[in-house]
């Protein structure tokens, strides 16, 4: 998935997908509500540089680089970015549960107008 665009907006047997993330601690809290079995571990921030898409068969021909401003221009290819916070808890003194909330915008015509907050929760397995 490209953060900035519809699920499914880009499809295809074939899938580019490169992220550049710059994540940062924001606090450490490591601490809950007296003996409750839960409590905050770390929340800590992520700005990211989505770049890739999906199709069928790739068209190299079509990938130019340095045109018009952009470093690589493929119609296939698309840019999405943005910032998320993370919150990471603790469940049952034992169980992680990690948070995103997050905001992504694509600057390109199929991306959502305006861009797109987002909220994802889970677990590790």
């Amino acid at each position: 998935m490209l953060r900035g665009y519809d699920p499914g907006a880009f499809r295809g047997r074939t899938y580019i997908l490169n992220n550049l993330e710059y994540r940062f601690p924001i606090y450490d809290p490591d601490r809950g509500i007296s003996t409750l079995p839960f409590y905050g571990s770390r929340i800590a921030g992520n700005l990211f540089l989505d770049y890739g898409g999906a199709f069928d068969a790739l068209d190299f021909d079509d990938i130019r680089f340095f045109d018009q401003g952009d470093i690589i221009k493929a119609d296939q290819l698309h840019t999405g970015f943005g910032a998320e916070i993370w919150l990471s808890l603790i469940i049952g003194y034992a169980a992680g549960l990690d948070m995103r909330i997050g905001y992504a915008y694509g600057p390109n015509p199929n991306a959502i107008p305006g861009g797109k907050g987002y909220f994802l929760a889970a677990t590790a397995f």
